[in-house]
């Protein structure tokens, strides 16, 4: 096979096939369209759950969770229960760009949500969303000053009209947002010498949860056109890259996890107590930026919110506080929503209190459940000998919990952490991780049990692109479904590196010819 002098990965978040291939049918993504026809594609499945920490976590190691220690974007406190964000000190395994850094290479990471300064590279590394600041996010700092004129308008994640209505502000705002960082990544990918280049492109997952369901649905809509030209937008900064390469380049675009539609929320939190796994709930009131209450009074009433109240609260105004808000944009807005609380007035989110619970949630999302164990937390309530016994017993109901409206199952599989994951901090892992159906949201809140989303909204999904390009790559190759852990070995691979040391992904050989 021949090896590659430079690879370049180009990466849409929450990229799918089912939003890509019609497009690319329809010549709206006409580079994507030259991609699928002469070069390699196939499916990428993503972590489970297939969330942007873990993915991205296992796609620059080619490990498993239970090897990068990422089960999620934020890890909890023991002590006080409370989530916080990701760091590079939370990071367990080498990454690929460090790995090739130490084999002399000279790497460009754009928007990589995994990159962080504590890491070691060769190169130029510039954070996305988990870092609390552009200054923060960027290694070396003397970068900034070498491209200020990109950086002037650079962002590391929409900040104007989150938390607004106005979904066709905001698409356009993401617009703008990826334009930019098309801009510095296309002064770098020219003006620096390196061996590999990434580009991540984040704004395709923000818009997929904002404005997927108008996307899938049945004829025009007034959103579908700015959502088809957003994608569009992101076509021509893959066909910067696609033109530029050299006989001796590999390009892959990949993504970390799919998209989909959502059509129903199940409210885990009320699940809980209902079934007295539970404590009693705290009530967070609105803070003011979300219409509400006033700072103060919200922060003395408030004991919930560790992520999205709490913490927010203590570092408002700041560079950080702002890092935070973009999970409003992640399901409609979690505090001003009646229909999504369930079609309640209720103008606040309730959770349970963790200290005093037996099983909790950690964050809105991440579909999975720890037991509340004397092991591992300070306020641990089920002792060690009897932590078996309750996860079996959560799962099994769980395993067979039914939607009252359709009869479906609510969890397409139910797994202990043991059975998904392998490695040394398996220990560390939530005890039961959940898949839910396609289409079915998981949430906080404690008012309802089910509740229906807002119009447009989308999530997740397992399966995301993976397509290869550039001489040597089996053209029109339909590749049978691979795996995120098999990028980052077939990156070293085609490049003649060594594989990363106990990685759990292999290398895509069949894609070459």
């Amino acid at each position: 096979m021949k090896k590659y002098k430079r690879t370049i990965v180009v990466g849409f978040d929450a990229g799918t096939w089912d939003v890509l291939k019609p497009l690319a049918k329809e010549g709206k993504m006409p580079n994507v369209a030259k991609l699928l026809k002469e070069g390699a594609s196939g499916d990428l499945r993503s972590t489970i759950p297939p969330y942007t920490g873990p993915a991205w976590a296992a796609f620059a190691t080619g490990c498993n969770p239970g090897k990068t220690g990422v089960f999620d974007f934020t890890k909890l406190d023991p002590t006080t229960y409370e989530p916080y964000p990701v760091s590079g000190e939370d990071f367990k395994k080498k990454t690929y760009y460090e790995h090739l850094s130490d084999h002399g290479k000279r790497v460009i990471m754009v928007n990589f949500p995994m990159a962080f300064p504590e890491q070691k590279a060769n190169g130029i590394l510039i954070g996305g969303f988990l870092r609390p600041s552009l200054e923060d996010a960027v290694s070396p700092r003397s970068a900034l000053d070498t491209y200020d004129k990109e950086f002037h308008n650079y962002k590391l994640y929409p900040i104007k009209t989150l938390g607004i209505k106005d979904v066709l502000k905001q698409i356009r705002e993401l617009g703008e947002l990826e334009r930019n960082r098309f801009e510095l990544a296309r002064a770098m990918f020219k003006r620096e010498k390196w061996d590999h280049f990434f580009v991540l492109f984040s704004g395709s997952d923000w818009i997929a949860h904002k404005a997927y369901g108008y996307f899938a649905q049945e004829g025009e809509n007034e959103f579908k056109k700015d959502f088809i030209e957003f994608f569009s937008q992101l076509d021509s900064h893959l066909g910067f890259f696609m033109d530029n390469l050299k006989s001796e380049d590999l390009l892959l675009l990949i993504s970390d996890h799919g998209a989909g539609t959502w059509d129903r929320i199940f409210f885990a939190d009320r699940w809980l107590m209902d079934e007295n796994y539970a404590g009693e709930a705290d009530i967070s009131e609105r803070p003011a930026e979300f219409g509400g209450m006033s700072k103060e009074k919200a922060a003395k009433q408030s004991k919930l919110a560790p992520f999205i109240v709490k913490q927010w609260l203590k570092i408002k105004g700041t560079f950080l506080g702002k890092l935070l808000i973009p999970l409003k944009i992640l399901v409609k807005p979690i505090l001003t929503s009646k229909r999504l609380h369930g079609g309640t007035d209720k103008e606040f989110v309730a959770t349970v209190n963790r200290k005093t619970s037996q099983a909790f949630f950690k964050s809105p999302v991440s579909e999975s459940i720890y037991i509340n164990d004397e092991v591992r937390f300070a306020n641990g309530r089920v002792i060690s000998k009897d932590v078996d016994k309750l996860r079996k017993e959560i799962s099994f109901k769980l395993a067979q919990l039914k939607d009252p409206e359709t009869g479906e199952k609510v969890f397409t599989a139910v797994y202990k952490s043991e059975d998904i994951y392998r490695g040394p901090h398996v220990t560390a892992a939530p005890d039961i991780i959940l898949r839910p159906r396609p289409g079915l949201c998981m949430y906080h809140g404690t008012e309802n049990l089910w509740g229906t989303p807002e119009e447009g909204v989308g999530g997740h999904r397992e399966v995301g692109i993976f397509a290869a390009y550039g001489k040597g790559v089996r053209e029109g190759y339909k590749m049978k479904e691979a795996s995120l852990l098999d990028v980052a070995p077939t990156i070293l691979y085609a490049m003649g590196v060594n594989p990363l040391e106990d990685q759990d992904g292999e290398a895509l050989k069949k894609v070459f010819s």
